[in-house]
């Protein structure tokens, strides 16, 4: 089975269009994924503990492949995820946003609430210069624990609220 994207809505202030890819393991994520922009952010939302690095290794590549030049990790053993996005990319050049000019971003989020990880998808992570006009899309990846993808559905319905929730934290 293939999971399936979900049009959630659009952040009012960056105007970039929310998804969120529900899967109950990574087998299910689909080898591309069209968000019509040619580029958009990613947070990768798992217990990636237990998961084979081959796995994490080919949903990095098709996701590169799809455009994605900013990778948000979060749950546990995102750092793993992280570190493996970061070697996909640099192992292979047959990627559409691979070039010398430009960076693709990493992050990993251990520390931070499901909630801090998603304002920061959609309040900071910005590409390089190169991407930053055509990345018109937020998309979180959910895979595993359906509780991910329910708090992740309710931080991007409501983008304004999530930063309110969020900044009062601090």
């Amino acid at each position: 089975m293939t999971a399936t994207l979900e049009r959630i809505g659009v952040d009012d202030v960056s105007e970039r269009a929310l998804f969120l890819l529900q899967a109950n393991n990574w087998n299910e994520i689909p080898a591309g994924i069209v968000v019509g922009s040619p580029y958009f952010v990613s947070l990768l939302v798992c217990d990636a503990t237990a998961v084979p690095s081959d796995e994490l290794a080919r949903c990095a590549r098709s996701l590169l492949k799809a455009g994605c030049v900013y990778f948000c990790c979060w749950g546990a053993g995102c750092e793993r995820v992280h570190d493996i996005v970061d070697e996909q990319y640099l192992i292979d050049s047959g990627y559409s946003v691979n070039d010398d000019k430009s960076v693709i971003m990493t992050t990993w989020h251990d520390d931070e609430s499901l909630e801090e990880a998603a304002w920061f998808a959609l309040n900071v992570a910005f590409p390089d210069d190169r991407y930053f006009d055509d990345c018109r899309a937020v998309v979180a990846l959910s895979i595993g624990d359906p509780a991910y993808a329910e708090g992740i559905r309710a931080a991007f319905a409501d983008p304004r609220a999530l930063v309110k929730r969020v900044v009062a934290e601090d």
